[in-house]
């Protein structure tokens, strides 16, 4: 399916918007995005260690929603799991990317956006959205937009997935020389319980929430929210889960990826 264009960034002054709009315009995705895997060993093993765990009860999926998938790695298997896969990136050279990538796949739509703009998704469309390692480089009112939408944008019991920043817990104690290699360009705007908030706000129920301390360095860095369109329970809370064992998830799956390689692909 052809590339639609979305809202013009013409006239978008959120500088995080045109910083990460610029920064990933720039960035040369040496490996196709699967540089940002190989903590697990790969895309395929974040894939199926990290990812389709936490999806396998909402999947197959007539309609799948990615929000922000870079070069692909993610959209590379959930194209698998649907009837029809629309991603939404800010970043046209990503968008032109993805296109490419899979042009023998006819279910996929390619949206560029603003940067948080999901107007070219028809309402009560949408039974999986889906965003991994993107939205921590958001601020929380970008993250809160796109929950608002998806409010309309899913159909009623449908499911998000959601990975964003929680550093906020930790703004008032970060000293301002940690580094990128350390926060990754988390945005201290944004937590786990305001997400939470946004949610009970918008009509979605907030199911649960898994907080990783993603680097080991020792910050509650991330969250991967899972929430519905379930205006009637929008109220209950949800289970939230500290990972105090999460480099230990990871480095098992990079353990097993090395292990059972193809024997062509042992160097």
């Amino acid at each position: 399916m052809s590339t639609a264009g979305g809202p013009s960034l013409a006239n978008v002054k959120d500088p995080n918007i045109l910083g990460n709009r610029n920064y990933w315009s720039r960035y040369d995705w040496p490996e196709a995005g699967d540089e940002w895997s190989k903590p697990w060993g790969g895309s395929d093993a974040l894939w199926y260690s990290g990812i389709l765990p936490r999806l396998h009860a909402f999947l197959p999926a007539g309609h799948i929603l990615e929000i922000a998938p870079g070069f692909g790695r993610v959209t590379n298997h959930l194209r698998r799991h649907c009837r029809k896969l629309t991603i939404v990136d800010l970043v046209e050279k990503c968008v032109s990317a993805c296109r490419e990538r899979f042009k023998e796949d006819t279910h996929i739509a390619y949206v560029v956006n603003d940067g948080r703009s999901l107007e070219a998704v028809a309402d009560n469309s949408v039974d999986l959205c889906v965003s991994w390692d993107s939205l921590v480089h958001v601020e929380h009112d970008t993250v809160r937009e796109y929950v608002r939408q998806l409010k309309t944008k899913l159909r009623p019991g449908g499911i998000g997935f959601i990975h964003h920043s929680n550093l906020g817990v930790h703004a008032a104690e970060l000293k301002g020389d940690e580094g990128p290699h350390i926060l990754g360009g988390r945005r201290p705007s944004m937590t786990a319980e305001k997400f939470r908030n946004d949610c009970k706000e918008f009509g979605l129920r907030c199911l649960s929430q898994e907080i990783v301390p993603w680097t080991g360095a020792g910050l509650w860095l991330d969250c991967f929210s899972l929430f519905m369109r379930d205006e009637a329970n929008a109220n209950l809370d949800p289970i939230v889960e500290f990972r105090h064992d999460w480099g230990n998830e990871v480095a098992n799956a990079a353990r097993v990826a090395r292990l059972y390689r193809k024997p062509a692909e042992v160097g």
